[in-house]
């Protein structure tokens, strides 16, 4: 029945928090099986997107895709636009980590109106955060920063507020201005330091070291 695709989806879940892939594909191919058989559309576009996301931590981007067009392709069939976004933003990901920058540009594009119909402002603020990173990446600081400070009232209230003032001031130390760029570094530090994430504060230490160390 209906239960068993779920119970079939959480044990994948807890194999795959614990590192195990492996097994974590067995389970969630199972699913996938069960879902299909009630007719579980949404069902089977979360584990195929699940899925997805092994082959992507494993670097292994052409299964990844594969899987997360698939899941796309159910999400737009039955009008699931959070994960028809989320999927690409997943697309745009992998694009970015094989460094095809416009392909992830095209994908995080597509993102931003879905997200803006929602109204779902995390979705929106990293759909421009990674805008931003890309156009960075592609040494364009003005259209880098124009749409990281986009990014700015989205993401003010969540967790990745750090990171994307991080952003802003590594794109204005960049452009070599030191005192533009670190109030934005150490409002990132304050942000942080306050949430207790740890990852986040080494990333800004190492940005703030890096700038004081390019003044000499």
């Amino acid at each position: 029945g209906p239960g068993t695709a779920e119970a079939l989806k959480s044990i994948g879940l807890i194999y795959y928090f614990q590192g195990n892939f492996a097994d974590a594909l067995i389970q969630w191919q199972r699913a996938q099986v069960a879902y299909e058989k009630n007719g579980n559309a949404t069902g089977v576009a979360n584990i195929l997107s699940n899925m997805g996301a092994i082959y992507h931590n494993q670097s292994e981007y052409g299964k990844a895709i594969d899987l997360y067009l698939q899941s796309l392709h159910i999400a737009e069939k039955i009008g699931d636009t959070i994960r028809v976004g989320t999927v690409l933003q997943n697309i745009g990901a992998v694009h970015l980590e094989k460094g095809e920058a416009e392909l992830a540009l095209e994908a995080y594009q597509k993102v931003l109106p879905l997200f803006e119909a929602l109204n779902y402002a995390e979705g929106i603020g990293l759909a421009y955060l990674n805008i931003g990173e890309i156009y960075f990446e592609k040494d364009d600081f003005d259209q880098s920063i124009f749409y990281l400070k986009k990014a700015i009232p989205h993401l003010e209230p969540t967790p990745y507020y750090p990171t994307l003032l991080r952003s802003i001031g590594e794109v204005i130390l960049k452009n070599s201005n030191f005192e533009d760029g670190m109030p934005f570094l150490d409002s990132a530090y304050n942000v942080a330091n306050r949430s207790g994430d740890e990852f986040e504060l080494a990333r800004i230490l190492n940005a703030i070291a890096t700038a004081h160390e390019k003044r000499g």
